[in-house]
């Protein structure tokens, strides 16, 4: 994630919603009409909370399907594996039928 993550955050800072429409904690009547310079704070935390559990999510996701991946492909090479044998049996099987037949 590294960089790249920073240049995002600038980018959904424009999307950051009204401190009027923002969901407010109950009982902090105080700060539900405020468009004051704390609420914009309080709304902006908010936010940010909301991005990590958001991003925790996702790492968790990402982490999930790394394991799915791994277990497919052993999975998929167990296969091949044993199709490989399969495959030098069968050939290792014909050329003796034809080493039989012309000699």
């Amino acid at each position: 994630f590294g960089s790249s993550a920073w240049p995002r955050a600038r980018h959904l800072s424009g999307t950051l919603p009204a401190a009027s429409s923002a969901p407010k904690v109950a009982g902090m009547a105080s700060t539900q009409g405020s468009t004051g310079l704390k609420g914009k704070l309080h709304d902006l935390e908010e936010f940010i909370q909301l991005q990590n559990e958001e991003l925790s999510q996702q790492r968790a996701e990402i982490e999930n399907l790394r394991g799915e991946k791994g277990d497919l492909e052993g999975s998929y090479q167990g296969q091949m594996m044993e199709l490989k044998k399969s495959m030098v049996a069968d050939v290792q099987t014909m050329q003796e039928k034809v080493k039989t037949h012309f000699n």
